[in-house]
């Protein structure tokens, strides 16, 4: 959708906007959630 929307980014801007969002989103909560399960699983940094 980005890539499709580039030829119209100087009149309507927001069409390649919201899905690059999304995108960033999906991706920061993706690492997000590799972290937890890092956190929860990785046995070198659990407390005794």
């Amino acid at each position: 959708m980005i890539s499709e929307e580039r030829q119209y980014i100087d009149a309507a801007w927001w069409t390649s906007l919201f899905p690059g969002l999304v995108i960033a989103m999906v991706v920061m909560s993706g690492n997000f959630l590799g972290d937890w399960f890092r956190d929860r699983v990785d046995p070198t940094l659990r407390q005794l």
